[in-house]
């Protein structure tokens, strides 16, 4: 994630925000993924990864998109990933 957020002001100098934003958050995406999938050596655990991952950066464009509103989504959508990980981890002995 540090290179994420390296990458992301260090080329958005030269180049559109959002585009840069987009480029760094696959990059990063398919550092990380790749790394998972060398060390699990599956691809089902490597795609919810990637899918966790696209998800998080998606959040995180939608949030600095909205500006005015960015403390209430981000409110919200911590408070949404709280929930899911209650629900999904209620059986884990």
């Amino acid at each position: 994630m540090i290179v994420f957020y390296t990458l992301l002001p260090s080329v958005s100098e030269h180049l559109n925000y959002d585009l840069v934003f987009e480029l760094s958050a696959l990059a990063t995406n398919v550092l990380i993924s790749g790394c998972v999938k060398i060390a699990l050596k599956t691809s089902v655990l490597t795609t919810l990864i990637a899918g966790i991952l696209a998800t998080s950066y998606g959040f995180i464009s939608v949030i600095i998109q909205l500006q005015d509103f960015t403390l209430q989504i981000g409110s919200i959508g911590i408070l949404t990933i709280l929930t899911l990980a209650i629900y999904f981890s209620r059986k884990t002995d």
